[in-house]
C-alpha cells in the first residue's frame, strides 16, 4: 500500500465512537465551538484577576522573568563557548 492511498483512506473512514478517543487528534469531535466572545471574555477576566494582586507580587514576577530572559541566553553563550567541539 503507497502513501496515497493509505492517506485517501485515512480522509474517507472515521473511527467508530469508541475507538474515538485514541484517534482524537486526527478525527476531532465536531461539536460546537466557544464562541470568540466568550473565550475574549475569559481571558479578559483573568488578566484583571492578575493585576489586582498585590504590588510586590507583581514587581516579583516581573523580575523574576527578567531575569529569565537574561540569564538565558548568557547561560546558553557560556556552554556553547565552553563545550565546543575542537577542530
Amino acid at each position: 500500500m503507497d502513501l496515497e492511498d493509505s492517506e485517501q483512506r485515512r480522509e474517507t473512514t472515521k473511527p467508530s465512537e469508541g475507538r474515538h478517543r485514541s484517534l482524537r487528534l486526527d478525527y476531532p469531535r465536531e461539536e460546537a465551538q466557544k464562541n470568540y466572545h466568550t473565550i475574549l471574555e475569559q481571558q479578559t477576566s483573568r488578566a484583571e484577576g492578575e493585576l489586582r494582586r498585590p504590588a510586590i507580587a507583581l514587581f516579583m514576577s516581573g523580575v523574576t522573568a527578567g531575569l529569565d530572559v537574561g540569564f538565558g541566553p548568557f547561560a546558553m553563550a557560556i556552554n556553547s563557548t565552553l563545550f565546543v567541539s575542537a577542530p
